[in-house]
Formats: C-alpha cells, sequence, structure tokens
C-alpha cells in the first residue's frame, strides 16, 4: 500500500529488493484482508445473520485475497531488475522495460476496491435506507464502513491511476498518497 523505500538507504542487492516487494506485497494484503473481514462480519450482523449473506461475504472475501495474492505475487515475481539510484534518491525501484509486468503491482489493489465498495454499498442500504431506528450501533458500523471506504479510495486509486497512466510514476503515487494522509 504505502512505499517506504524511499526512506530506507540504498540497497545495492537485487536480492533484498526482492525479498522487500515480496514482504511489501504479502503483508499489505494480510492487513486489506483482515479489516475486510471485520467488516464483512459487520454486514453480516446488519443483515442479521442471513447464512446466504454469509456465504457471499465468505466468497467476495476468498476471491479478494485470492486475486490480490495472485496479483502480487505475479507482479512480484517478473521485478528481477531494480535501480539503486543513491542519494538523494533512496530505495528499490523496479526497473522496468516498454512491457514492464511489475505494473500488474498496482492492479492488485482493485479488488481491495470492488469489495470494499460492495460492503459499503450494503452497509449504507441497511443503515439508511432499510432501518427506521437509528441506534448508536447502527451509527458506528456506518461511520467505519465510510472510514474504510473513503480510506480505499483516497490511497489505492492514485496507485492504479499513476501505475496504469506512466512507467515512472511511483513517486508521484507516492506524494499523493501523503498528501491524503496530511488531510
Amino acid at each position: 500500500m504505502i512505499d517506504l523505500s524511499y526512506m530506507f538507504p540504498t540497497i545495492n542487492s537485487d536480492k533484498l529488493c526482492f525479498r522487500y516487494y515480496m514482504f511489501k506485497c504479502f503483508s499489505s494484503t494480510v492487513l486489506v484482508n483482515t479489516i475486510d473481514v471485520i467488516l464483512a462480519f459487520r454486514v453480516w450482523i446488519l443483515y442479521e445473520k442471513n447464512r446466504k449473506l454469509l456465504w457471499f461475504l465468505t466468497i467476495l472475501i476468498s476471491m479478494e485475497l485470492i486475486s490480490m495474492s495472485v496479483l502480487g505475487a505475479v507482479a512480484v515475481s517478473t521485478m528481477t531488475n531494480f535501480l539503486h539510484l543513491g542519494p538523494p534518491i533512496l530505495g528499490c525501484w523496479p526497473a522496468g522495460t516498454d512491457f514492464d509486468p511489475s505494473r500488474l503491482y498496482y492492479y492488485y489493489t482493485t479488488p481491495t476496491i470492488i469489495a470494499s465498495f460492495i460492503m459499503f454499498l450494503m452497509t449504507v442500504y441497511r443503515c439508511l435506507f432499510r432501518n427506521q431506528m437509528r441506534t448508536p450501533i447502527l451509527s458506528l458500523f456506518l461511520r467505519d464502513g465510510a472510514f474504510w471506504f473513503l480510506a480505499v479510495i483516497l490511497v489505492l486509486t492514485p496507485e492504479i491511476v499513476t501505475g496504469a497512466s506512466t512507467q515512472h510514476s511511483r513517486a508521484l503515487s507516492q506524494l499523493m498518497i501523503m498528501f491524503v494522509f496530511f488531510l
């Protein structure tokens, strides 16, 4: 999700850079899916523990996990060469060619956006349009779901847009994400 490689000292080993990107892919997938599981349980509770909905949410989260894992692993496995620029530009930067398969790394966040959007719509429908009573727990579920959806959109959309638009746009993407966090 957020790239901290610019804070690391210059690494002269492609092997360490590869491990860094594998760890980044694995940890962000686990983090995002853990939060999505918690939100899925909340949606399931909102819908009065409907079994069909539980199956749907389980399949949705499983598909998100599988697609993120596959896209991330394929993207990282294609990263064989890295730029080691040194001061003042630190960290590991994948070196691409005309066809840069590592750009798949930007698209591995798309399943998160889709799953978050579906669960957010379900939460809004149940909290605002379906229930007549306003309770603190419904307000909490709606607020948490809205914050997560907003965070996903504000953080992951710049990654996808800049990753799709140009080959050397990682720095721009990270600047956009840092700006969002400062807001």
